[in-house]
């Protein structure tokens, strides 16, 4: 029997036939064409119908059968099917394009299991190898209503080879599939066999009739399997879900019921609480439950516990950071934030000056370098001490007129504005932020102890300070060096705040949710190696911004293979991550992508090794496009910072190295994190995109930098520190 299907007939279109319904099938054994027929869409997930005989040697002999989307001219448009139903004794298969989650397609409505009578007016669609581009179109009329020993039903019309397996329809809806040619003893053709639904197997039945149904409750039994699971990430995952109820109602109504309530002991003591110490902050290795070292914190970081959990039979603490990130710390790094305390802490690199109450000779607006503190104790700085104050509303005061200051020296005023009149910097009494203040002065290894008459801290007395410097006779404020944390100050920082959880590798579990609600195979792309083609990628890590595009511009106007080449010249590693509403007012990220993600991506060299001329891409809801900061220029500032010295150049091997696997810097320090805090935290803050977040969203500039540039530090940078206290008395890599 001849290859067929329905007739070529004229080249008019149907015009409610969209050309992506159809599909060119073209399949091979050992690089070998055995088979070339036509498809009929039945699903918008890539399902296609089509006849056994054009796919069965491919089948039998485990060969390979690919399919384009209404079209045949194109090789380079031919994706790889899978076989999905194989039915022994029938002319009719079900296959699903292996990449279906990055393909578009217009299925065939089903008619149905309806009859067909005889003069019924049919039209079919197949490819020609020598007609159109675009699949051909026959309009006819059955001849006999009587099905065959094989299933099939005969139509009057002339049909060519290459068009088997396309759809037969009725008013639009799909009824059937070209099968056959029949012909008389003097081979003339005389009848076209197809497939009439009724005739299809069970199982493609069970799928064309209860479609939808099926579907939906495939994806409610694995969500219902998936979200029951009580580890730290699913609890999370089940809360962001929770949140976007609008978006997947299904698995929100399965979510909800199990979250639970969320609460800390650490509450009942203090809304807040901040890190009087410096080490890793650490975050859930969801696949294995483990704590993993995520972050380095510095003194000063003021934090919001959300919940306790076990791990590992040990009650560990939730807290949400300053910079909107969700993390584990140790509860002997921190200290409460309550009405009657308050704190001053070094953010810098700077080493000021604190006076003990009997040393008469000493100046409590001096400065040292970081390079010759040690001779010049007691003092404050920000890997080493911190104070601790009975007068936060004094502290709050102060911060206000630091402000003033600031203001006042990065624009100074007319001589008739008022701020010129009383703000003097010559007279220090006349500076409520200069004025000599006295709080306690510990050490990064002291805590307070209520029952000690120097209440645990380095003097018996307390030590004089300033906020202010002088240089030259004038006052200058340590706004930037210097960070005030109050009640009222982490009130106001965290009103306005929202929380990111960072997945280093998701779980299967989260794939597995991730898959039912976006019906895609491969949700969550996590490497792409110097060979892989970009353009073949879609990762809902994207923020549903579309497939991972190729970074380098393409001059010419017709390259194929040279997009082809740009776009496996990358190495990228993909760190994900959720965000969702804290207690801030703004709403932006309540309809906020399950998943954005960031980028490091890496110039592919020869031999593949990798070098650092590639760029960090941060794809975060708020930003009106993807943030790119290039490698070079943020390593070139490195190079000539002040503290260059002191921290050296990683070597180029392992910079290579820590690149592949997707880590751009491992912190060791304070000083390291506060040159590459400030390095990241200066690009981003003068970025257009930022900016413009900025006022979307309603919030301070250096809080949305600040977010992205630790977001940046959680999942690209790396840290092996260890925590500052007794047991380990200096900062340094394990």
């Amino acid at each position: 029997m001849l290859l067929a299907a329905w007739c070529l007939g004229q080249a008019a279109r149907s015009q409610e036939f969209d050309a992506r319904s159809a599909v060119y099938i073209e399949c091979t054994v050992s690089g070998k064409v055995t088979g070339q027929g036509s498809g009929a869409v039945i699903d918008a997930e890539g399902r296609l119908l089509t006849a056994k005989h054009v796919v069965e040697r491919a089948h039998a002999n485990n060969g390979d059968c690919r399919g384009a989307i209404g079209t045949r001219i194109n090789p380079n448009d031919l994706r790889k099917l899978t076989f999905r139903v194989v039915p022994e004794n029938l002319d009719i298969v079900m296959m699903q394009f292996d990449e279906h989650e990055i393909l578009t397609f217009v299925p065939i409505p089903f008619a149905g299991l309806i009859d067909i009578p005889k003069d019924t007016e049919v039209v079919g669609y197949g490819f020609h190898p020598d007609g159109s581009p675009t699949a051909d179109r026959s309009v006819g009329k059955v001849i006999s209503e009587t099905v065959d020993a094989s299933g099939r039903m005969k139509s009057g019309q002339n049909t060519q080879k290459g068009m088997s397996g396309g759809p037969v329809l009725i008013d639009g809806r799909l009824v059937g599939i070209i099968a056959a040619e029949s012909f008389d003893r003097q081979g003339q053709q005389i009848s076209t066999l197809f497939v009439p639904a009724k005739q299809f197997p069970e199982d493609i039945l069970r799928w064309l009739t209860n479609q939808d149904t099926t579907r939906r409750d495939r994806t409610a039994t694995i969500l219902a399997e998936q979200l029951a699971m009580n580890d730290v990430c699913t609890q999370i995952l089940r809360e962001q879900i929770s949140l976007r109820k609008n978006e997947f109602p299904t698995a929100a109504q399965i979510a909800t019921p199990l979250i639970e309530a969320s609460s800390s002991s650490l509450i009942e003591v203090a809304d807040y609480w901040v890190t009087v110490t410096t080490g890793p902050a650490r975050w859930i290795d969801c696949r294995t439950g483990k704590m993993l070292k995520a972050l380095y914190f510095p003194t000063g970081m003021m934090l919001q516990p959300e919940r306790d959990v076990t791990i590992d039979g040990e009650t560990r603490t939730i807290f949400l950071t300053e910079q909107g990130l969700r993390v584990f710390l140790d509860h002997e790094a921190i200290e409460p934030i309550t009405p009657d305390i308050g704190y001053v802490f070094a953010t810098a690199t700077g080493v000021f000056k604190v006076c003990k109450q009997t040393d008469t000779g000493c100046s409590v607006f001096d400065e040292y370098r970081i390079t010759e503190h040690d001779q010049h104790w007691p003092f404050l700085s920000g890997y080493q001490s911190y104070l601790r104050s009975e007068e936060p509303a004094d502290l709050d005061r102060a911060s206000e007129a630091l402000r003033e200051m600031f203001e006042y020296q990065s624009d100074p005023p007319g001589p008739f504005d008022p701020l010129a009149i009383h703000l003097n910097l010559t007279d220090l009494g006349s500076l409520p932020a200069c004025k000599e203040r006295e709080a306690r002065l510990y050490t990064v290894l002291m805590r307070f102890d209520a029952a000690k008459a120097d209440k645990g801290s380095a003097y018996l007395e307390p030590v004089r300070f300033s906020l202010c410097t002088l240089h030259k006779k004038t006052a200058y404020n340590r706004l930037e060096r210097i960070k005030v944390v109050t009640l009222a100050a982490a009130d106001a920082r965290f009103r306005n705040l929202w929380a990111v959880n960072t997945i280093h590798q998701p779980t299967e579990n989260v794939q597995r949710v991730t898959r039912a609600l976006f019906n895609v195979t491969q949700p969550i792309v996590s490497i792409m190696k110097c060979d892989d083609d970009r353009r073949a990628i879609l990762t809902l890590g994207r923020a549903a911004r579309g497939s991972v595009t190729a970074l380098d511009d393409v001059v010419a106007a017709d390259a194929d293979d040279a997009l082809a080449e740009v776009s496996t010249r990358r190495h990228s590693v993909f760190r994900q991550f959720q965000i969702t509403q804290a207690r801030s007012p703004v709403d932006v990220f309540k309809t906020a992508p399950l998943f954005n993600d960031i980028e490091l991506s890496a110039v592919c060299a020869g031999n593949n090794e990798i070098t650092n001329a590639g760029e960090i891409i941060v794809d975060l809801a708020p930003l009106a496009q993807k943030l790119e900061l290039k490698l070079f220029d943020l390593f070139n500032d490195l190079k000539t910072s002040d503290e260059y010295r002191n921290l050296g150049m990683v070597d180029p091997d392992i910079l290579n190295k820590r690149l592949r696997e997707g880590i751009m810097y491992r912190i060791c320090g304070f000083h390291e994190y506060i040159v590459w805090r400030s390095i990241l935290f200066d690009e981003i803050k003068d970025s257009e995109l930022v900016r413009q977040a900025k006022e979307a969203m309603g919030v301070d500039l250096a809080l949305m930098a600040d977010h992205i540039t630790h977001l940046i530090m959680a999942n690209v940078f790396s840290t092996d520190t260890r925590i500052l206290n007794s047991q380990h008395r200096t900062e340094r890599c394990d």
